[in-house]
C-alpha cells in the first residue's frame, strides 16, 4: 500500500469525491478549474507518475473509479484546450 502523500492538503479539509455517475454539466461549470480532489489526482498521475491502482490505494476506492475520474479530467482539459 502506498501511504499518503505529507504535501496532500485539500483547501476544503474534505475528502476527495467519488462516484458521479449520469453527473451533467452546464457551460458554466465547465468554464471553471477543476475541483482540487481532481487536480491532486490529476497531480498524482500525470506529475509523480502513480498509477490508478495507486490513486485507487490512496483514496480507498476502486481503481475503476480512478479510471473514470481520470476520464473526466481528461475531458475536461481537452474541453478547455478547444475554447
Amino acid at each position: 500500500m502506498v501511504p499518503p502523500s505529507n504535501s496532500t492538503v485539500f483547501a476544503d479539509n474534505q475528502p476527495p469525491r467519488t462516484g458521479g455517475g449520469g453527473r451533467q454539466h452546464d457551460a458554466p461549470a465547465l468554464s471553471r478549474p477543476a475541483p482540487r480532489p481532481d487536480r491532486q489526482v490529476a497531480a498524482w498521475h500525470l506529475l509523480e507518475g502513480l498509477t490508478e491502482r495507486a490513486i485507487a490505494q490512496r483514496l480507498g476506492v476502486s481503481q475503476r473509479a480512478v479510471h473514470k475520474r481520470l476520464e473526466r479530467i481528461r475531458a475536461h482539459l481537452r474541453q478547455q484546450l478547444e475554447k
